[in-house]
C-alpha cells in the first residue's frame, strides 16, 4: 500500500502492529523487498489521542531517543525513527513506542516503513538545496557573537555530517582560519540544521572523498521505570525527570555511570562526493575495545544544541554520548 501525507511520500504497509509478536514481525518483513532487509530504513509511528498526552510522549521520547523526528496530525502524533529491518530491529522499534504510549495512556496504532527514495520527515528544509558540500558556515550565538560549523555533505534522506567548531568569536573568521580551528567533538557527527539559520563563508580545500565517519549504535534502552531508578539515586524526582534531563546525563557523567546496556554495533557512514551516504553495520563493540569510541548514532546536533553548548550551558550531544 502506498500512503501520503502532504510533501511526504511513503511506501509500504500501515501495521496495526499493537502488541507485536514475532509472527507478525515475519509478515512484515516477508512483505518487504529483499533489498531493504537487514537494511536501516526509517520506520513511522503512530498516536492517537489528547494533545497534552501527545506532547508528553514526544518529550518522553526524546528524552529516550535523540534520532527521531516529530509531525503532529490532525489528533495524532506521526514519529520517525531509524530500524534495523529484521526480527531484532523492528521488534525494538515498536516495543519502545508501545511502552512510550503505554507509559502516558495513549493508543500506539502502528507503523509503516518508508523505502526507497522516500523524504524523512524535518521540520527544516533539505540543507543540500541551499548549502554546498565543504562550505564552512556561521551561526550567531548571541548578539556579535557567532560559532561555525563544516558541512561535510549528505542529503535528506541518508542525513548529513558536521564537523563542529569549538571556535566563537565575533564571525570575522574566514575559511583559512577555520580551517586550523580545534574541533568541538572528536569526530564529525550528524545533524539537523535549518539552512536559514546559517551564513555560508566559503570552502574548504582539505576534503576528499569519501569521506567515513564512525559512528556506534545502541542496542539495548532502559525503560521508563529503570530510568526513574537511576535519576531517583542522583536526586531527581519522577516527575523532574524531563525537565533535568541534562542534569542527570551530568549527574551520571560525574559519577562514572552510564545508562546506556548490552554493547553497541558498530555503524558506519561513508559519504560520497555526490551527497548519498552509505551506512554500514559492523560488529558488536565489547567494553575492552582499546581504541577510542566513535559516536553515539542519532546524537544530531542542531543550532540550539550548539549555542547552548558554545555559550558554555549543556552540550546535550556531549553528555548524550559519555552517558551511553
Amino acid at each position: 500500500m502506498t500512503t501520503g501525507s502532504g510533501r511526504h511520500v511513503v511506501a509500504g504497509p500501515l501495521w496495526k502492529a499493537k502488541h507485536m509478536d514475532h509472527a507478525k514481525i515475519t509478515q512484515v518483513l516477508e512483505s518487504l523487498p529483499a533489498a531493504a532487509l537487514s537494511q536501516h530504513r526509517f520506520v513511522r509511528h503512530y498516536f492517537y489521542g489528547p494533545e497534552t498526552k501527545l506532547r508528553r510522549v514526544r518529550t518522553h521520547l526524546k528524552r529516550l531517543r535523540d534520532d527521531v523526528t516529530f509531525d503532529f496530525l490532525d489528533k495524532g502524533l506521526a514519529v520517525t525513527t531509524a530500524a534495523r529491518l529484521d526480527h531484532e530491529g523492528l521488534a525494538q522499534s515498536v516495543g519502545i513506542m508501545e511502552s512510550s504510549a503505554a507509559e502516558v495512556g495513549l493508543e500506539y496504532d502502528g507503523f509503516e516503513i518508508v523505502l526507497d527514495g522516500v523524504e524523512a520527515q524535518t521540520a527544516t528544509e533539505p540543507f543540500e538545496d541551499f548549502v554546498d558540500p565543504g562550505s564552512f558556515v556561521r551561526f550567531a550565538i548571541s548578539k556579535g557573537r557567532f560559532g561555525y560549523l563544516l558541512f561535510l555533505g549528505g542529503n535528506k534522506t541518508d542525513g548529513y555530517l558536521f564537523d563542529c567548531l569549538a571556535l566563537v568569536d565575533d564571525g570575522g573568521a574566514m575559511p583559512d582560519v577555520l580551517a586550523r580551528a580545534p574541533r568541538l567533538y572528536r569526530q564529525p557527527v550528524q545533524g539537523m540544521i535549518d539552512p536559514f539559520g546559517v551564513e555560508v563563508l566559503g570552502q574548504t580545500t582539505g576534503l576528499s572523498y569519501p569521506i567515513r565517519v564512525p559512528f556506534r549504535m545502541a542496542t539495548d534502552y532502559p525503560t521508563p521505570e529503570e530510568v526513574a531508578t537511576l535519576a531517583a539515586q542522583h536526586g531527581i524526582a519522577p516527575d523532574r525527570i524531563e525537565r533535568d534531563w541534562p542534569v542527570l546525563l551530568e549527574r551520571l557523567v560525574a559519577a562514572g555511570q552510564s545508562i546506556g546496556r548490552g554493547d553497541p554495533i558498530a555503524y558506519a557512514a561513508e559519504l560520497k562526493r555526490n551527497g548519498r551516504i552509505t551506512w554500514t553495520e559492523g560488529d558488536p563493540i565489547r567494553a575492552d575495545h582499546t581504541s577510542a569510541r566513535p559516536m553515539l548514532f542519532g546524537a544530531h546536533v542542531t543550532l540550539d544544541t550548539l549555542r547552548a553548548a558554545l555559550a558554555g550551558g549543556p552540550d546535550i550531544v556531549a553528555l548524550t554520548d559519555a552517558a551511553s
